[in-house]
């Protein structure tokens, strides 16, 4: 597994969701519940792409301003928003001897933001750290 295909394991559950929820009306307020609790989680820049990109901006410079992680689920939303066939596993898991920017706890570098997550996850109590 590669380093992107770590990143998009660690966020497939978000990803999935997002896109899912963008292109069923029924479900935009459920769509809204996943930003926000993404930007309250610290994705600030990430959410602030996805929301453009729901708005119908499509073009690379709008990736240029994230970081690689944000870029990466940035590119598969994107990606999976113009064919659900290449958005990630859901249920993939990230490989933990290859962890993402931010995941590891031993990680002297590791962001001080949480997953993204999804509505489900913190229903079910589960999170991607």
């Amino acid at each position: 597994m590669d380093h992107k295909q770590q990143i998009l394991a660690m966020h497939a559950r978000f990803i999935n969701e997002v896109v899912k929820c963008s292109q069923n009306p029924e479900r935009q307020a459920e769509l809204e519940q996943h930003l926000k609790q993404a930007e309250e989680n610290g994705w600030t820049a990430l959410v602030s792409a996805v929301r453009q990109m729901l708005k119908g901006r499509r073009d690379a410079e709008l990736l240029n301003s994230l970081d690689e992680e944000d870029q990466t689920i940035a590119e598969s939303i994107l990606l999976g928003m113009q064919n659900p066939a290449t958005l990630p596993d859901p249920d993939a898991k990230p490989d933990p001897a290859m962890a993402a920017p931010g995941a590891s706890l031993d990680d002297p570098h590791r962001r001080q933001r949480q997953s993204p997550g999804t509505a489900a996850d913190l229903r079910d109590g589960r999170t991607d750290e």
